[in-house]
């Protein structure tokens, strides 16, 4: 029967072979002792780098809270909340600090509760899933918790869906709203699914949830990789990035022109209001209207 020789991937210069007389054992070509050590000393050096990218990442993954963000003065944050999600976005675009056609999410995410006023505050991110058959993975239910408790406030749960059935995914309902309030934080922002609607409206009033829906039932679930960039809904979003949404949307906040951004939505929000007046006013001229309404 003829030599049939397959690569194998533990050491260079080597074949492995599943003729009837090697049954699949090395078959070592002739080497220096210099190559030898070469090869063993490069092996060990990738062993070595494996080891310690793994360990590195395991504690960013479960580290303590960590911020991309610089801190927002709270008269700063109080007027945020003043402001509708639209009109923030239109006072960012002047700064320049990012496209225009990125920095918020797209239609998948829903304002489950617009009644309630805007929601600011600082990302505290996960990932998550609830439809894996049979999982028996640790729920990290208790490390969320201790995220959530030592991140800045007010802080604003991001949990990005995994898993194969996303449309059936539940990862909260009056409970863990309930919970999580208590702790600071003053909203959800996932692509998966919420539950006990009039729980939540009963027991924690004001608490934001931007999902996808609702369903019944939580499956089993499933919390992990903490305080790493997630992205929702085609939003990318780091740990403490300032978030805004309302019944809009959701979008991100850079920190640093976050004061400005006020001051010029108050202008815009005032300007607004003068070009609905001269809509309705006896002043209304079709050239003066497309001077105003042109884009600037």
């Amino acid at each position: 029967m003829p030599n049939r020789c397959t690569p194998h991937a533990v050491m260079p210069n080597e074949r492995k072979c599943d003729d009837a007389g090697g049954h699949g054992s090395p078959v070592r070509r002739t080497r220096s002792g210099s190559s030898m050590l070469r090869t063993v000393t490069m092996t060990a050096m990738v062993h070595l780098q494996f080891a310690t990218l793994r360990a590195s990442t395991l504690a960013h993954a479960t580290s303590k809270p960590r911020t991309s963000a610089m801190p927002v003065p709270p008269d700063v944050l109080a007027a945020l909340q003043k402001m509708d999600s639209a009109t923030l976005a239109n006072a960012i675009e002047p700064f320049k600090v990012r496209d225009r056609t990125t920095g918020y999410a797209n239609a998948e995410l829903a304002c489950q509760f617009p009644q309630a006023a805007p929601m600011v505050g600082y990302a505290v991110t996960c990932v998550g899933d609830t439809t894996m058959p049979g999982d028996s993975r640790p729920s990290g239910v208790a490390q969320l918790v201790d995220l959530v408790d030592a991140a800045p406030k007010p802080a604003v749960i991001v949990i990005q869906a995994a898993g194969h059935e996303q449309a059936r995914m539940c990862y909260l309902g009056d409970m863990f709203t309930a919970t999580m309030s208590k702790l600071g934080a003053v909203g959800v922002v996932t692509n998966g699914n919420c539950r006990d609607r009039s729980g939540i409206m009963r027991r924690t009033p004001g608490f934001h949830l931007f999902s996808r829906g609702w369903v019944v039932s939580h499956g089993y679930g499933v919390y992990y990789n903490f305080n790493t960039t997630v992205t929702v809904a085609g939003l990318t979003i780091e740990p403490g990035d300032l978030l805004h949404g309302d019944e809009s949307g959701v979008l991100k906040v850079p920190t640093d022109i976050a004061e400005g951004a006020v001051a010029t939505g108050k202008k815009l929000l005032a300007f607004e209001e003068e070009y609905f007046q001269f809509l309705e006013s006896d002043q209304f001229d079709m050239e003066e209207m497309k001077r105003r309404f042109a884009p600037p």
